[in-house]
C-alpha cells in the first residue's frame, strides 16, 4: 500500500487514542504528560511492535517509526542507537535489562540521583 500525504502512520494509529487520554492540562501553561505515564506508554508501544513484528516476521517497529520509503535508513539508525544505549546500560547497571520499562526507569533513576 502506498503512503499518501496526510495519511496517519501506524504509530499514529496505535498511539493517538492512548496519548489523548494521557495528556493533562493545567491552568497556566500548555498540555503535558507525566513522565511515568510516558514510560508506560513507550513500553506499551515497544511491546506491541515486538509482538506484531514477531507474529508477522517483519520490521513492523521500523514501519511504525518511519515514513514509508525511509525504512532502511531508519532501521540502520535505530540499530546503532539501540546498540549504543544497551552497551551503556550494561556498563552502568552491570546486566542486561529484563524489560523495556526497566531500561527506561534505570536512566530516570540515575538522572534523579544525580540531581540530589
Amino acid at each position: 500500500m502506498l503512503y499518501k500525504e496526510g495519511q496517519r502512520t501506524l504509530i499514529g494509529f496505535l498511539a493517538m487514542p492512548t496519548v489523548t487520554k494521557l495528556v493533562k492540562t493545567r491552568l497556566i501553561g500548555g498540555p503535558y504528560v507525566r513522565f511515568y505515564n510516558l514510560c508506560e506508554f513507550l513500553s506499551y508501544l515497544y511491546t506491541t511492535a515486538a509482538i506484531l513484528g514477531r507474529a508477522r516476521r517483519n520490521i513492523i517497529l521500523v514501519k511504525m517509526l518511519s515514513i514509508p520509503g525511509t525504512e532502511e535508513k531508519v532501521m540502520v539508525w535505530l540499530q546503532r542507537q539501540a546498540e549504543q544505549r544497551l552497551i551503556k546500560f550494561k556498563i552502568e547497571v552491570g546486566k542486561e535489562p529484563d524489560t523495556f520499562t526497566e531500561f527506561i526507569w534505570a536512566k530516570y533513576e540515575r538522572l534523579v540521583e544525580s540531581q540530589h
